[in-house]
């Protein structure tokens, strides 16, 4: 209801925009187009679409972030986002936005930053439900991956994801919320996860309940639990 007519699409209006900002968003359009190519819903346009637009933020976003007044970069970027959006509204996005939307609601973490900081966990559940798909984004941050077999270059995506959100000084987890995690604050995210039910059924691989809760607890800082055998210990 609320979609509109016409969008202009013109770098030159962000070039005041926080670094941040220009890098989570960045990020984000980047996971838009990576789910929409690995979606259980995607085709042909949208995979031509998506992958395009994967090619365009690898080459254009470091210098985007690097240089706001890069306008060919940023304009690049633009586009890219376009063109991911277009596919993702076909093809749908999954586990990552799924996971995502509660860290947002919850603990206001920027949507493009949750996004990031869950990309490369959650690839590296989705790995094995489509190799091929995976080793060919791969091969887009690493080309010398060329010469290896599907399996082995879509297991280096995840560590190439992890550089790239580095160097776009993207945090590796949620530590900065200084926060200390609960077993119940997990539960809390894993149920919103899996009741994101515009996002969940698309993700390439199925997610359960113990798979979501791990996947959170690899980003999360979890408070340390003491037994009571621990504080006997302690006061003794």
């Amino acid at each position: 209801m609320l979609a509109p007519k016409a969008a202009f699409i013109d770098p030159s209006l962000t070039t005041s925009l926080p670094r941040h900002v220009v890098s989570a968003t960045g990020v984000d359009a980047l996971v838009h187009a990576i789910e929409s190519y690995t979606s259980l819903k995607s085709n042909p346009i949208t995979d031509g679409l998506a992958f395009e637009a994967i090619k365009m933020i690898k080459e254009n976003l470091p210098a985007s972030y690097a240089h706001p007044d890069n306008l060919e970069a940023r304009a690049q970027i633009h586009l890219a986002s376009t063109m991911a959006g277009i596919s993702f509204g076909i093809a749908g996005v999954a586990l990552v936005h799924s996971c995502s939307h509660p860290m947002s609601a919850l603990y206001q973490v920027p949507h493009g930053l949750a996004n990031a900081i869950l990309l490369p966990h959650i690839i590296e559940h989705n790995l094995i439900a489509n190799y091929e798909k995976y080793a060919n984004i791969a091969r887009i941050f690493e080309p010398s991956l060329t010469f290896e077999n599907d399996r082995n270059a879509a297991r280096q995506l995840a560590p190439l994801l992890k550089e790239f959100n580095k160097a776009l000084d993207i945090p590796e987890d949620f530590s900065y919320l200084k926060l200390d995690f609960t077993d119940e604050m997990v539960d809390r995210l894993t149920k919103d996860a899996m009741n994101d039910l515009g996002t969940i059924p698309n993700n390439p691989r199925k997610a359960d309940k113990e798979d979501i809760r791990q996947i959170y607890k690899k980003v999360l800082p979890m408070a340390l639990i003491k037994t009571e055998l621990e504080f006997v210990s302690e006061t003794v």
